[in-house]
């Protein structure tokens, strides 16, 4: 029997956020693309156990910890993947 395709989520950063992004410390950066990456490759990017929702100027996001310092925040859009 042959397993399912796995689900796919497409990421979008604006490029404000991408410029900043290459200005993190190496660690910082090697911890947000291995989140990114089993989100991306996860049914349901969202882990309910370690992130929660935050209330922020743009609305509510998803909030994920990358340290004690640096977080990224981010909203699934279920309709678009």
């Amino acid at each position: 029997m042959r397993q399912p395709d796995p689900f796919y989520w497409g990421i979008d950063e604006p490029k404000k956020f991408h410029k900043s992004k290459v200005r993190l410390p190496k660690e910082i950066q090697a911890i947000y693309n291995e989140i990114i990456a089993k989100k991306l490759e996860s049914p349901n990017p969202v882990d309910y156990k370690h992130e929660k929702w935050e209330a922020t100027k743009y609305g509510l996001v998803w909030m994920v910890r990358l340290n004690n310092y640096w977080r990224f925040s981010y909203v699934v859009d279920y309709e678009e993947k």
